[in-house]
């Protein structure tokens, strides 16, 4: 038997229960910050990173709270390319590991590149002319002196924050974060996951996913959920303390054909990252299959959960990426009984009762029973108790 434990509000007012639907949550949903994370970084040549650039002075300017017209933003861009310093930026960058965090500071300075391209539209007082100047230069001739690996590798954020960001620019920091967060997404994390486990009695998870044990435990058959769409596997998790490196422009084949010959090639030039089709297909399914096992993995911390799920991709069924989409019907004969939590209420009890009669009687079927979780104080863990008087009188019902 495998189980999913799901508050009462999940059970009553979504109506999972009453309309037999699994969930499939995003991982930023998930109460780990480490799901699905991978190591990304950037290394990358010329071609990739002038595309780099572009998507980003794109994204900027369309999240930005002014109201630009299309020409300016398009004569923003064309300048903003051509500037010098980012020039400088580009080819001091190519073939330069950058993390996470030497992209966000480096992305804090292309942003005073990109306002210095028309100061009509961009008079941000706190960023007057000289300031961006003077902030840009810094990290001209850091790199100019120094070198990009050198000027990466001594970075450091607290200090370049307090020091060279003026006061107000939290605003560039939550567009730079957003961005990254979105870049990341598109290549890496276009799963969604269903969560089951192998154990009903731990009573930190009935705290945890069961609302503090108001909630419910559903019990389904094991190896596989029958779905209406598909037969689908429960995959188990692997407890690791290990978290994959992945170079985000070799990530690049996870987007749209188009998108990746957009991101890899310029008029007649190729990004050594360039696939023909079929390399393009056979590299995008060994990624697919190496950021999948990462969605199966979670650090040890976790291993008390014995954790089982179920996985839908993104990546080969775009239509997933729509949260309604991600609710997916499972044949009743997948469901097996339900548990009741030590504190589940009376009248929650009532109500999911209602909806089991509910659903056997459209279905013709009294195969689902009901338990109650009860505290044993000799065995000192929690244990169920088969509910035989409403289960049979559940049965006359049907």
């Amino acid at each position: 038997m495998i189980y999913r434990f799901r508050s009462c509000r999940s059970i009553n007012e979504y109506k999972e229960l009453l309309n037999r639907e699994v969930y499939f949550s995003d991982l930023q949903s998930l109460n780990d910050p480490m799901e699905g994370v991978n190591n990304i970084y950037w290394n990358g040549d010329k071609i990739v990173w002038v595309k780099f650039f572009r998507v980003f002075a794109e994204y900027y300017l369309n999240n930005t709270n002014k109201n630009i017209k299309q020409e300016i933003k398009e004569n923003i861009k064309s300048s903003f390319i051509n500037d010098i310093d980012l020039k400088v930026l580009i080819d001091n960058i190519i073939n330069v590991k950058v993390n996470q965090v030497g992209l966000k500071n480096i992305l804090f300075y292309v942003c005073f590149i990109l306002e210095r391209q028309d100061n009509n539209v961009f008079n941000n007082e706190e960023f007057h002319i000289a300031s961006r100047d003077k902030l840009v230069s810094l990290l001209v001739n850091a790199i100019k002196r120094d070198g990009m690996k050198e000027y990466l590798d001594n970075l450091n954020p607290e200090r370049e924050i307090s020091n060279l960001i003026p006061i107000g620019s939290s605003d560039f920091y939550n567009r730079i974060d957003k961005f990254i967060e979105e870049i990341i997404y598109n290549v890496s994390r276009k799963f969604y996951v269903a969560c089951f486990t192998t154990e009903y009695s731990n009573s930190s998870m009935w705290g945890i996913y069961a609302d503090s044990h108001r909630g419910v435990c559903l019990m389904f058959e094991d190896n596989t959920m029958n779905c209406y769409e598909e037969e689908m596997e429960y995959k188990k998790i692997d407890y690791k303390n290990v978290i994959e490196q992945f170079n985000f422009f070799e990530l690049l084949v996870m987007l749209k054909k188009e998108d990746f010959f957009s991101w890899t090639s310029f008029l007649d030039m190729k990004s050594k990252y360039y696939l023909n089709e079929l390399e393009y297909f056979e590299k995008q399914r060994m990624f697919q299959e190496k950021l999948l096992d990462q969605n199966l993995r979670k650090l040890t911390d976790w291993s008390f959960e014995k954790e089982y799920r179920l996985i839908l991709n993104g990546f080969l069924e775009p239509k997933y990426n729509t949260a309604e989409n991600r609710k997916i019907k499972y044949n009743l004969k997948s469901l097996r009984g339900v548990i009741f939590g030590i504190n589940t209420s009376l009248q929650d009890k009532k109500e999911i009762f209602y909806m089991i009669l509910n659903i056997c009687q459209k279905e013709k079927s009294d195969h689902i029973k009901l338990y109650q979780a009860v505290y044993s104080y000799d065995d000192n863990e929690i244990k169920t108790i088969e509910l035989d008087g409403l289960n049979k009188f559940l049965k006359t019902l049907i």
